[in-house]
């Protein structure tokens, strides 16, 4: 990353996702390690259901994929206010990293509504609505109206917005949303 950031003027984005089962601190590594412009945290904790590609696929690139997917039938993605705290005061205000809030149900907006609430966020920040993960929001196009309607109410002109959508519905949603 150093070498990026000397070399470029990109944007770099670290993940505060990490991986599974991992502890906060140690999903915050690389970010405290590199204090980026940017870094993606997850708004709230969510089944976070990978495990329907079982049946997609018969073939594998490595064999440890089908049991890490299985896995996720009982696996719940933790980030609770504890967690949203911390990273953001030791990320944020600790490296003045700014975040990409992933927001993959409605009240992921209403907990990023409580963190501008404590004073911990001044605005403009970055939030990145995400659809059609099994545990979170449907990949629906009448959920994204929704979505976009409650962060308009509640965060105003304060938040620039951005939407993804999981696998085929990418495309529909990106054209919608502009």
């Amino acid at each position: 990353m150093g070498r990026i950031k000397a070399e470029s003027d990109a944007v770099l984005n670290v993940s505060t996702g990490g991986g599974l089962e991992m502890t906060r601190e140690e999903r915050l590594r690389a970010a405290v390690a590199t204090s980026p412009e940017l870094a993606s945290l997850n708004v709230g904790s969510l089944n976070f259901g990978i495990f329907p590609m079982l049946e997609k696929y018969s073939q594998w690139k490595h064999e440890w994929e089908p049991a890490f997917l299985e896995m996720t039938r009982d696996f719940i993605f933790k980030s609770t206010f504890a967690d949203l705290e911390y990273v953001v005061k030791e990320l944020g205000r600790g490296h003045g990293t700014k975040f990409e809030f992933e927001c993959y149900d409605l009240g992921h907006l209403y907990n990023l509504a409580w963190l501008v609430d404590q004073g911990w966020l001044e605005p403009t920040f970055f939030v990145q609505t995400a659809f059609g993960v099994l545990g979170g929001v449907g990949a629906d196009l009448d959920n994204l109206q929704h979505m976009h309607t409650i962060a308009e109410k509640l965060f105003g002109d304060s938040y620039e917005w951005s939407v993804l959508a999981a696998g085929r519905h990418q495309m529909s949603f990106a054209t919608q949303a502009a």
